[in-house]
């Protein structure tokens, strides 16, 4: 093989395309291996979430007592942001008897946003704060122990995929 410009300038090319080739497999590689870090954490700080939150509920279960209540009012909140649009917060007002036979009605402090969350008239079941019968909550499986188990295997299987994810 003889030693031309053009020869020597056709490996150069050659050469520079594959150091390019090699630098963005490095690259690639690297980027794979900071999302699958990342996605690691993702998932374990949403496992830690939902089993805190499940924590939480459980505790609320075995020292809250339960009664029943019922939906009065739905109060209405409006609020209006600086582009000229708003939102509407729906705030429940319930009523029941504490475990002292005392008639309370209170406005909860959860809101539901564009709609009420339970209609005038509806029965509901409530957690209710046996030290401060002025602290309830509503008593949703499906919100207390469904959310959290959801929040803890969503983040298993960000930690399961951040080991799985393949390789470019």
């Amino acid at each position: 093989m003889e030693c031309t410009s053009s020869s020597i300038t056709a490996a150069k090319a050659k050469l520079g395309c594959l150091a390019t080739c090699l630098h963005f497999a490095y690259l690639t590689t690297q980027t794979t291996v900071r999302m699958g870090i990342i996605l690691l954490l993702i998932g374990v700080v949403v496992v830690i979430l939902g089993t805190i939150r499940l924590v939480i509920y459980h505790n609320k279960k075995k020292s809250y007592y339960t009664t029943e209540g019922i939906i009065v009012e739905n109060r209405v909140d409006r609020y209006e942001t600086i582009s000229g649009g708003g939102y509407t917060h729906y705030y429940p007002v319930v009523q029941f008897t504490d475990k002292d036979g005392v008639l309370k009605e209170l406005i909860s402090s959860q809101y539901y946003e564009d709609r009420p969350g339970f209609d005038v008239g509806s029965k509901v079941k409530l957690l209710v704060n046996p030290q401060n019968s002025d602290r309830f909550t509503f008593d949703s499986k499906g919100e207390g122990y469904m959310l959290s188990i959801l929040w803890i295997v969503i983040g298993i299987a960000a930690i399961i995929f951040s080991f799985v994810m393949p390789d470019k």
